[in-house]
């Protein structure tokens, strides 16, 4: 399976291994699912949080990820 990604504006792409039992899995989960399988709760509450606000929309995508990972790790740390 062939991964893009940006990073710092530029777009990258990495191959990753996936079965068929796992991409099934993975395609009928939503982001917050996700997020919480993989035991990042606090990071899927905040992503919840931010779709009821729209004035995050706003935020570029850099600005987005720093807050969910500034969420995580702020729960990770009290």
């Amino acid at each position: 399976m062939k991964l893009e990604f940006r990073v710092a504006g530029e777009m990258h792409e990495a191959l990753a291994t996936v079965t068929p039992k796992h991409k099934a899995y993975l395609e009928g989960k939503t982001t917050v699912e996700k997020l919480k399988a993989m035991r990042l709760d606090a990071m899927a509450a905040a992503w919840s949080e931010q779709q009821g606000k729209p004035d995050i929309a706003g935020l570029s995508f850099d600005e987005r990820l720093g807050m969910l990972v500034d969420a995580e790790w702020l729960h990770r740390e009290t």
